[in-house]
């Protein structure tokens, strides 16, 4: 939580315990497709959270004991509004092109973001780029690839 200031570690950490602001980690759905009904982002959520327990209980529970499953409270998931893709084809266009967006410019990822849309509405949304950069995007792909291609032939 970056609202308060406290003298102590301890009470830090006590605070830190109590804070609905903190949040350790979450998950962030971006679904291009969404109207396509293809998944749903609760599922997902479950199955990655059913994924990260058991990688830890094959690999960790001997060496770092005690850490009590992941739950929607300690895991919590979000989706967030993005632009929507017209074909079934460029999802993956569409989420390199939403990473470079986040890695310019990253929300700031707390209670209040996860638990209200308005927040995650003030950084996404559905207009948050247009088709033109979809299709500007794919070509620069495909001129990399063939600039890639080229010089491995030579």
């Amino acid at each position: 939580c970056n609202e308060k200031v406290l003298a102590t570690f301890d009470d830090a950490a006590a605070h830190e315990k109590i804070c609905d602001k903190n949040i350790d980690w979450c998950m962030i759905h971006f679904d291009s497709g969404k109207h396509f009904k293809l998944h749903s982002a609760s599922t997902i959520f479950k199955d990655i959270r059913k994924y990260l327990f058991a990688f830890y209980e094959g690999e960790y529970i001997e060496t770092h004991p005690g850490m009590p499953s992941i739950t929607h409270e300690r895991m919590p998931g979000c989706s967030v509004p993005v632009p929507v893709q017209d074909n079934t084809k460029d999802c993956g266009v569409y989420m390199l092109h939403i990473i470079e967006k986040l890695l310019v410019d990253p929300p700031r990822v707390d209670g209040d973001f996860i638990r209200e849309e308005s927040v995650r509405e003030r950084h996404f949304g559905k207009n948050m780029f247009g088709n033109d950069v979809i299709e500007r995007k794919r070509g620069d792909i495909l001129q990399l690839v063939h600039k890639l291609r080229t010089s491995r032939l030579d």
